[in-house]
């Protein structure tokens, strides 16, 4: 009866059982349980018992080993825990990798796209700026007043320096 006072509630039917089951003859008692101590601290003990039987083979007593395993069920829970978080961390740290990966292939079709947009830009303004600085070269060449030939420098210069610009991107 003050074994079975000290027994954790959530456990009194299950430990009855395997107890009964002892004395009956069935299995023998080794288990594991919690016990409520008198300052209400729950403890966790594992146990291992024989039963001892007279010549009639009825029951006379219960010989055995109770440990208390409460600090090994906690670290046992801690490791658990840490498992279990770092497998959380994992499927986190993977999810970022693979996002990761997937924005790295965005970048590179984006700077490939950029490129391209670039080569083709370059093209498609440098055949009528040709044609701008070579018309202005030869028109330079030719008789011009003071104030023509000023205009046709100005779009000779501002056409170099637009064909170096492009150049440069």
């Amino acid at each position: 009866a003050t074994w079975r006072k000290q027994l954790h509630p959530d456990d009194v039917a299950r430990i009855e059982t395997e107890f009964r089951d002892a004395l009956d003859g069935k299995k023998p008692f080794n288990s594991s349980f919690r016990i409520v101590r008198v300052d209400g601290e729950a403890r966790e003990v594992r146990t291992s018992a024989h039963v001892q039987r007279n010549p009639a083979g009825r029951p006379t007593r219960v010989v055995g080993v109770n440990w208390d395993v409460t600090a090994e069920r906690r670290a046992q829970v801690q490791v658990e825990d840490a498992r279990d978080q770092a497998q959380r961390l994992n499927r986190k740290l993977e999810d970022a990798l693979d996002r990761a990966q997937r924005l790295a292939r965005e970048a590179a079709a984006a700077t490939t796209a950029k490129s391209e947009f670039l080569a083709n830009m370059s093209h498609e303004i440098r055949t009528p700026l040709n044609a701008v600085i070579g018309m202005s070269g030869l028109l330079l060449g030719t008789d011009l007043s003071k104030e023509q030939r000023e205009f046709a420098e100005t779009i000779r210069t501002s056409g170099d320096g637009l064909l170096g610009l492009i150049n440069d991107i």
